[in-house]
């Protein structure tokens, strides 16, 4: 029974394996010369074992099956392999502006794309995209999508992450195409006259154009407007993210599904009052409308996902066919991975298919269950069964990447969804209307009160007593078991055998047993950590569940900085929160653990802590006096950072360290100097800025 589903699912079978490849070969460098050689001796071995008749008839098509799935998952490899380039040197180069920049007070973030460097032979291109910082000029450019740029820098790669359990910007870059960072200072670069213009950058470019007639009437949620009807979330400020977050609205400002489909049943139903007995008419007349809001969003992946799912599914029904849901999600998705195969790392693209997945099987079970006959509370059920069966499938996948859960999303939906679906109707009339400005000013004056109601519902809402639960944290293994566990409830719910309730319990042991593990050694864990943070000194001394962070930097260190870089570590490790110390300002013993000593050297300063058996010395600059004649301390590490320099061999004289860390914080130019005597002294060391964070496992 279980083949017979799957063969009507065809694109569901192929999309596993090929996804499980792009998923291996994510971690794997594009040298891996053996996978297309390997893919042809599988196929030419099968060719062969067929051609002499060595296998039965009944035999051959379970063989020929398993074969053509381990080649579609090394096809995924193949997919999934990528190149990281290096370091490009400063050269003249020309780029193509592919997004609406993003302003801050003295430069503007833009992306570029179709690259091109002059070299000896002339103008060369080259793939791949550059993250610019431009400095900002005086006289005001008007740099916008298409606008082609001359610039002269160099162009780093984006680094891996250098913290522990650190957001991998790299990764996120790479899935996106873009490879390079860097800064372009206000005389390395010129604006041309010429614009470069693709389906892309005219999109783009549309939806620059919208914004910017919208922020002409300069209503008070502009922010929120340009989100909810464009995807444009650049502008939106942090504490209006974090309340929708929290209040589980957040998917409203993504352009996604839930936009494109309300669009579609408003032009479907518009057209239903005027057209009657042209069925097919009516269902395929929305079609080009929903793509040209995705048109409008800059043809963001997730508006395009959405149109094409929807596309799909229409098409699939004026066809009169019977198909698998499942098969038309899987179908739709492995058109984006051929397209783009690293899109499979974008949260959006994970959350967004998961959603429809969970909507897909469990709408309308939960739907005919909650039916009263009452018209309105139908419609309400409606809703609560939309929202209850998206949120099942994309739970496991909000804690893993933002570990919080929203206790009230139902709550919030049964307002947010109405209230998003009549601004999404207003703005469908401001952008037929804008050009009529007494029309354009009244839609626009009622959209801005319509997003003020919006936004002061999710403030309420998550103002409320236990409205989340955060600081949770999942593991990948531990997602997987989760939708293990709710696909076995669903097909248990469906066909009541008890074979489910063993896969459920089975990992239910599995969690718990995971969970205990974690617990054993979080309660045994002493370690201590140098983190890589720009502009501060982070040390981490970590005794079970307890630590302390001492900090120690040039003016206020940014707290909050610190934290989201560095918060998934201590969620996985179990760790309670805990202020920052300063350390100049503080003396003493702070807990059972950790005691410290402020020493000022005249010239410099010094920190020395005691960390159970482990001797740190933190030093930023030696005294003025000669090393001989002062009293020698005795430590284990020493972590030095300064802007002057000081001699290696006066700092083992004085500190007698086993390993000496040179701070993220250190100059470049110094930090190398340091290493070359560390190196001449036979002294081991730790460079935080070339080798990313430091640990010491006192266990």
């Amino acid at each position: 029974m279980f083949d017979d589903k799957l063969r009507q699912m065809p694109f569901l079978r192929v999309i596993i394996p090929v996804v499980s490849g792009i998923i291996l070969g994510n971690d794997l460098l594009a040298d891996h010369w053996f996978i297309l050689p390997g893919i042809l001796l599988v196929l030419s071995f099968l060719i062969y074992i067929h051609w002499n008749g060595w296998v039965e008839e009944y035999l051959w098509n379970r063989i020929f099956g398993g074969v053509i799935h381990i080649l579609l998952f090394f096809t995924g490899i193949l997919l999934g392999m990528k190149t990281i380039p290096g370091e490009r040197p400063a050269q003249i180069r020309v780029g193509t502006v592919l997004q609406i920049p993003v302003s801050y007070d003295q430069y503007d973030e833009i992306l570029l794309g179709r690259l091109s460097e002059r070299d000896a032979r002339g103008w060369s291109k080259f793939p791949g995209k550059f993250n610019a910082y431009l400095e900002k000029k005086e006289s005001n450019l008007k740099i916008i999508p298409g606008s082609q740029i001359l610039f002269y820098c160099s162009m780093a790669p984006v680094y891996p992450p250098v913290n522990p359990r650190e957001f991998d910007r790299r990764k996120l870059y790479s899935t996106r195409g873009i490879y390079w960072s860097g800064s372009i200072g206000s005389y390395q670069y010129k604006v041309l006259d010429k614009n470069d213009l693709s389906l892309r950058i005219f999109a783009e470019r549309l939806k620059w154009y919208l914004i910017q007639r919208m922020n002409q009437y300069a209503p008070e949620h502009s922010d929120l407007l340009q989100s909810l009807l464009l995807g444009y979330r650049e502008q939106l400020e942090y504490d209006k993210r974090r309340m929708f977050v929290d209040s589980g609205a957040m998917h409203i400002l993504a352009v996604s599904g839930l936009h494109v489909g309300i669009i579609y049943l408003f032009i479907h139903f518009c057209l239903g009052l005027f057209i009657k007995n042209r069925k097919i008419l009516i269902s395929i007349f929305p079609l080009p409308i929903i793509w040209i809001f995705a048109l409008m969003t800059g043809l963001s992946p997730s508006a395009t996902r959405a149109s094409l799912m929807i596309t799909l599914f229409v098409l699939s029904a004026c066809k009169k066919r019977n198909t698998n849901p499942l098969n038309l999600i899987s179908f739709s998705a492995l058109i984006l991975i051929l397209f783009n195969p690293h899109v499979i790392n974008e949260i959006s693209f994970q959350l967004s298919f998961t959603a429809v997945t969970g909507i897909a099987l469990l709408f309308r079970p939960v739907y005919h269950s909650l039916l009263t006959g009452i018209w309105i509370l139908d419609r309400i059920s409606g809703l609560v069964s939309i929202s209850l069966s998206a949120q099942i499938f994309t739970l496991p996948l909000s804690i893993l990447y933002f570990n919080q859960i929203s206790h009230f999303f139902l709550l919030t939906n049964l307002f947010a969804i109405p209230l998003a679906t009549l601004i999404l109707y207003a703005g469908f009339f401001y952008f037929l209307l804008h050009p009529i400005c007494f029309t354009g000013r009244i839609l626009i004056r009622f959209l801005d009160i319509c997003a003020g109601v919006l936004y002061k519902i999710t403030v309420y809402i998550s103002s409320l007593p236990y409205a989340t639960t955060k600081d949770l944290y999942l593991r990948i293994v531990e997602v997987i078991s989760l939708y293990v566990i709710i696909l076995s409830c669903i097909e248990y719910i469906r066909k009541k055998s008890f074979w489910y309730i063993f896969v459920i319990l089975f990992s239910l042991i599995f969690l718990l047993g995971m969970d205990c593990i974690d617990r054993y050694k979080q309660k045994r864990q002493n370690r201590f950590l140098v983190y890589s943070i720009y502009g501060s000194v982070v040390l981490d001394f970590i005794n079970g569940y307890n630590h302390i962070v001492l900090i120690d930097g040039d003016g206020i260190p940014d707290t909050n900085r610190i934290r989201f870089k560095i918060k998934n570590f201590w969620l996985s490790s179990g760790l309670k929160e805990h202020d920052f110390i300063t350390m100049k300002d503080t003396s003493g013993r702070l807990n059972q653990t950790v005691a410290l000593h402020n020493v000022d050297f005249g010239n410099g300063s010094g920190t020395f802590i005691q960390f159970s058996d482990l001797r740190i010395g933190v030093i930023s600059g030696l005294p003025e006096v000669n090393i001989d004649s002062v009293h020698r301390l005795q430590t284990d590490i020493v972590l030095i950072y300064d802007n002057n320099y000081f001699s290696i061999r006066d700092l083992i004289q004085l500190t007698c360290p086993e390993i000496v860390i040179i701070d993220r914080n250190t100059p470049g130019w110094l930090s190398v100097r340091w290493e070359e005597e560390c190196i001449r002294e036979k002294m081991k060391f730790w460079s935080v800025r070339d080798q990313g964070y430091f640990e010491y496992n006192l266990n």
